[in-house]
Parts: structure tokens; C-alpha cells; sequence
């Protein structure tokens, strides 16, 4: 399954990115283990290098752990994080992803663990993006 979602954030881009480049190690992670509700010793949010593409930082992201309690076979994608207008900026979460149990799932089960997939990536979002328009050095 594929999920996509965005944010404004409400910091200009070369700010949010200073502070994207000046995050601690794990701040993302423990931003996905609040939104996915996962403990980071079940599942834990792993993420690759920040690299530039074009206008943007992209960050790959992997949801990793035991699929039974991150509730994931699968959950990977990128963020990126792009310019707006001179005070604003975008940040987006591309993913795909297969709940662990999809085999066994009704079309209505089915639907309801993808909302509930949207609204986790929507709170991930709003996490990251908090962090990014704080005083640098929190995110």
C-alpha cells in the first residue's frame, strides 16, 4: 500500500534545514515511536543518510522490528523537506508499506488499518514539523 501526506512547516527553509542537518541521532525515531505508538525496543524508525536532490533534503526512512508489535510487514519511504514561500517550508512523507495480518484482512479491515496508517504519517509529520520551527537543537 502507498501513503502520502504533508505539512507546512512554519519555519523558512534554510532554518528548518539547519536544524534538520543539526538533529541528534534518534530524534526521528523517537518521533515515529510517539506517532506509530511503538516502544523504540519493538519497532524502531531507521533512516539513511540527508542527501539534497534538486531543492530538497530527502531522508529515507525504514519502520523496522517485530512486524507483531510495530504492526508493519513492511514500512518503508522518504521525507523531504522542500522550500515555500521565504517563511515557510514543506515537509512530506512518501511511503509504502504492508500492515502485518493484510493476508487475512477483510476489505473493510483492510481500509480501516490505512486510515489509521494516514493518520500515524499525519502525526509524524506534525511531530517533525514542531520540532523543526522550535529554537534550534531540539529535532
Amino acid at each position: 500500500m502507498l501513503v502520502y501526506d504533508f505539512v507546512a512547516v512554519g519555519a523558512p527553509f534554510e532554518h528548518a534545514s539547519e536544524r534538520m542537518h543539526a538533529a541528534r541521532p534518534g530524534a526521528l525515531a523517537e518521533a515515529a515511536a510517539v506517532a506509530f505508538d511503538c516502544p523504540t525496543v519493538d519497532g524502531r524508525l531507521e533512516h539513511g543518510p540527508m542527501r539534497v536532490r534538486q531543492d530538497a533534503i530527502v531522508v529515507d526512512v525504514r519502520l523496522a522490528g517485530d512486524p507483531h508489535r510495530t504492526g508493519f510487514e513492511y514500512f518503508e519511504g522518504e521525507f523531504q523537506l522542500s522550500p515555500l514561500r521565504a517563511s515557510r517550508s514543506h515537509l512530506s512523507l512518501s511511503a509504502s508499506y504492508e500492515p502485518a495480518g493484510n493476508a487475512s484482512f477483510t476489505s473493510l479491515e483492510r481500509t480501516r488499518a490505512h486510515r489509521d496508517t494516514e493518520l500515524r504519517v499525519r502525526d509524524l509529520l506534525a511531530i517533525v514539523a514542531l520540532q523543526l520551527e522550535q529554537a534550534a537543537g531540539g529535532w
